[in-house]
């Protein structure tokens, strides 16, 4: 994996932030929900269907596919006031460093796989 040119993925956010609000906080409730995803169901560094890739120092996840399921399952363990649209999703994380902007400030990062032979 290596970022667009011109990219810089230095503007990392601090993810003791949202672990430290609250425990209905909807930012806590997002990373926690990230890393149950994480951790249980997305598929990662995969050659077909994967929902991202970790490299030795970041975590690239397919947008709209992570942040549907990241929403269906929030959902699923009844909790509520989470955001309808991904956009607003995307707000929410990039808000509290969850989620590293780009250099334009916006969410959603352009990126080349490359592995091998795919």
């Amino acid at each position: 994996m290596r970022s667009p040119p011109n990219q810089s993925c230095s503007r990392r956010g601090d993810p003791g932030k949202p672990l430290a609000a609250p425990r209905n906080a909807l930012q806590r409730k997002l990373l926690e929900g990230l890393r149950y995803l994480i951790k249980e169901e997305l598929k990662l560094n995969q050659a077909k269907a994967s929902d991202g890739w970790l490299t030795a120092d970041s975590l690239w996840l397919v947008s709209k596919t992570v942040s549907d399921k990241l929403r269906a399952h929030l959902l699923g363990q009844g909790i509520e006031g989470i955001p309808t649209s991904n956009t607003d999703v995307f707000n929410v994380l990039q808000d509290h460093g969850i989620l590293q902007a780009t250099q334009d400030n916006k969410a959603i990062w352009k990126a080349t796989v490359t592995h091998g032979d795919w």
